[in-house]
Formats: structure tokens, C-alpha cells, sequence
């Protein structure tokens, strides 16, 4: 994991990518047929700091599918408890994203960034 902090605001970066052959693209037809959800927990060090969890319905990654690529040629769908830009959650904002192999044209999960502001953050923090 890593942690950069950017104005009053922590970022945890996923060190690793997802381990998984899983389409996104397959993901996306088993939860709309099933009525699934995917959990999303980042795991951080500290006592509360494993709480924050988000769910991503199978519209987020439609979602993730049609946002374009950033720089680094990844789609990436922010998940939040509240989805009006302008607001910081008070419980973080989550990032999943996904890349394309370029033989099979499908997406993988890729990882998930989690930033939440750093007062609220030390709230969930503690080492015992």
C-alpha cells in the first residue's frame, strides 16, 4: 500500500494489481442476473480503518466502461456515498479501475484507491 498525502487529504494506493482472470464485462452479466453487488474494503493498517466499505452495482461498472482511459490507459468509476462531485464524503471516496487486454478487447479489474480526508481519517486510525 501506499499513502500520499495531498492538501487535507489521504491517499491509499493499491501497491498491487487484482489477481483475477474475471472479466469485468462477465462481472457485469452475473450481477445484473443475480442481483449482486461487488463489496469494496480497502484494507489500511489501524483498529476502525477496515469499516469503510462501499458497494459498486453492476451501473458503476457500466459506468467505469464508458469513461474514457486516463494516462496510464486505465477506466476508472469513483464510489462514494454520495455521488455530487462537490461534496467530500465524510466516510471516503473509493476509485476502482479496470484496463483491457488488448488481445480479447474485455476489461479486469485493475485496483481501488481509497481517499478520505485526514481529520476523519485519524478517527478511524488507531494502533491497538
Amino acid at each position: 500500500m501506499i499513502v500520499k498525502s495531498i492538501g487535507n487529504e489521504n491517499q491509499y494506493k493499491q501497491m498491487q494489481r487484482f489477481d483475477s482472470d474475471s472479466t469485468v464485462e462477465s462481472l457485469i452479466d452475473v450481477m445484473r442476473k443475480s442481483n449482486l453487488v461487488l463489496r469494496c474494503n480497502f484494507i489500511r493498517p489501524g483498529f476502525n480503518a477496515r469499516n469503510s466499505c462501499l458497494m459498486c452495482k453492476a451501473e458503476d461498472l457500466e459506468t467505469m466502461l464508458n469513461n474514457p482511459e486516463n494516462e496510464f490507459k486505465m477506466k476508472t468509476v469513483k464510489l462514494s456515498l454520495n455521488k455530487d462531485d462537490s461534496f467530500s464524503p465524510i466516510h471516503g471516496t473509493m476509485f476502482l479501475s479496470a484496463v483491457q487486454d488488448s488481445q480479447s478487447g474485455k476489461h479486469t479489474l485493475y485496483s481501488l484507491d481509497y481517499h478520505i480526508a485526514e481529520d476523519q481519517d485519524k478517527k478511524l486510525y488507531c494502533i491497538h
